[in-house]
């Protein structure tokens, strides 16, 4: 009997990491000569977005037409596709949904009208393992580890979590700074379970009976937050200036609470249109804050207790020991080492300064968190571009340059008071570039802080005509060190002077800009 491997994708798009996980799993699949078949699910919008990917130039085949039930005991009809001469299976979920509570259906329409993707594929995974069984895995969770051979089936898979699950249902269990953290990006339900699901959907459509007025609400503020002009205005912005700067300086720098304070003032004037179900007043308000507390910009409790919650307490609660034991985690061990999996660990890398504790700041909900990791390779490359074309200076550099003049010896004939205004000149420099927000800073800005660094070091106060401060920044513009900056004083001369300097000083603004909030 086969074992299925699936993935799934909704949304109006077919990103590359969707084809590149297809695509790496069927060629290493059939390396290791495994009995699995990989499955992609899809839904109607993603369903037109892979039809355009294809007719559009994608190298692949897809009949939909050509539908069957190929696999023993699977009442799901599957059809053939492939990408990039790499052959899988495509099956879709909406056929599916007649199966389950007539209300399963009316979350999923509520879910995909309103964008809420991540709700979507909770209830998706979980229809998809209950009707055929199988390993279930995001894509960006479970790859494959090119040095092992993949085991030949389900059931060796499996093998290390025997007589744990009374009904053979597993979820993802990671250990992190000795704390077990249990996700539902990895799902495996046996084949010989077939229909184990169906009471934890049941459940679920009785739980949502209850809240579906709150669901509906908070799927409709979630489409809200999606088009808001804040929200594209960061999607734009590459997280360059102002407030977006520091969102993405407190994501570099993993500060959970300055990444709180910053979305809450991004967001700080912004209102939901629609009713918000206040949770501490068990009312609807209107014109509540995007933000209610911190990083989300709602809570998003009723959503999180059906979609993702609902799954983890069933999980628990079918366990044959209580709760998730050590005995899980050794079994997640030995099936983790059969993978190459991408680690999530830096979603649990943000530090509460306070508690010291390490917070998991991955969510939909996050205004920041999920642009910020899509956008950030994207920022370099752009920052790279823009230095590359000499438009922008590393600010470390000109830092660099400062801290190594500050340490300069000071001239023998130079009086007291001179030495004492040259050295508090040149901490007030230092302080104010590392108050910079940017990375890199534009030519103007750049400018701006050689001009007050050669008034600080080359204006003799006292007896003499040229300072040690000012002949050490000679020598060291000169050096292939500070190129970029040589370049910005004369891009013409090979070789600077003390003059040069001068002329630079006198023929530029002082530091005036740099008291802009960047």
């Amino acid at each position: 009997m086969k074992s299925l491997l699936h993935c799934l994708w909704t949304g109006p798009s077919f990103p590359y990491a969707l084809r590149a996980f297809i695509k790496k799993w069927v060629k290493y699949l059939k390396n290791s000569h495994s009995d699995f078949e990989v499955v992609l699910w899809l839904t109607d919008d993603s369903l037109k977005a892979f039809n355009d990917y294809l007719q559009q130039g994608g190298v692949g085949k897809f009949d939909q037409s050509q539908r069957g039930k190929c696999f023993a005991g699977v009442d799901v009809e599957f059809c053939k596709a492939s990408l990039n001469y790499q052959n899988f299976y495509v099956a879709m979920l909406e056929p599916l949904l007649p199966k389950y509570p007539d209300i399963i259906t009316s979350l999923f329409r509520v879910f995909q009208e309103n964008c809420r993707y991540t709700s979507l594929s909770n209830i998706g995974r979980i229809i998809a393992l209950d009707c055929c069984g199988g390993l279930y895995s995001d894509i960006d969770f479970l790859l494959p580890n090119e040095q092992v051979h993949f085991p030949k089936d389900i059931t060796s898979l499996m093998s290390p979590f025997n007589r744990l699950s009374r009904i053979d249902f597993f979820v993802d269990v990671k250990t992190i700074d000795g704390t077990n953290y249990v996700e539902n990006q990895c799902l495996m339900l046996s084949p010989k379970r077939i229909g184990a699901l169906t009471s934890l959907l049941r459940n679920m459509a009785s739980k949502a009976g209850l809240e579906f007025d709150k669901i509906v609400m908070e799927a409709q503020n979630y489409s809200e937050f999606l088009t808001n002009e804040r929200t594209e205005e960061l999607n734009k912005s590459l997280f360059l200036r102002g407030h977006e700067a520091d969102l993405a300086s407190a994501f570099k720098q993993r500060d959970a609470r300055e990444f709180d304070r910053v979305n809450s003032r991004i967001y700080a004037r912004e209102n939901f249109k629609t009713e918000v179900y206040n949770y501490d007043t068990g009312r609807y308000e209107s014109g509540q804050s995007m933000l209610k507390t911190g990083s989300l910009h709602h809570i998003y409790n009723a959503t999180g207790m059906l979609t993702y919650q609902l799954v983890i307490d069933f999980f628990e609660k079918n366990l044959t020991r209580r709760r998730v034991d050590y005995s899980l985690v050794t079994g997640y061990r030995v099936f983790h080492s059969i993978f190459d999996i991408r680690q999530l660990k830096s979603q649990y890398d943000f530090v509460d300064p306070i508690t010291g504790g390490h917070i998991g700041m991955f969510s939909w909900a996050n205004p920041g968190f999920s642009r910020l990791t899509k956008l950030e390779k994207a920022t370099v490359k752009v920052e790279n571009k823009l230095i590359e074309k000499s438009t922008m200076i590393q600010k470390s550099l000109l830092l660099e340059l400062i801290n190594k003049a500050s340490s300069v010896p000071y001239g023998m004939l130079e009086l007291s008071s001179s030495k004492n205004l040259r050295r508090q000149q040149i901490q007030w420099l230092q302080q104010k570039v590392r108050s910079l927000r940017r990375s890199y800073l534009a030519i103007s800005y750049s400018e701006c802080v050689l001009t007050e660094l050669f008034e600080i070091a080359l204006v003799r106060r006292g007896i003499g005509k040229k300072t040690n401060m000012g002949k050490f920044l000679v020598q060291e513009l000169n050096t292939n060190s500070y190129s970029k900056i040589k370049k910005l004083i004369d891009p013409e001369k090979k070789s600077l002077s003390y003059e040069d300097l001068e002329g630079f000083m006198q023929c530029h603004n002082k530091l005036e800009h740099l008291e802009i909030d960047l």
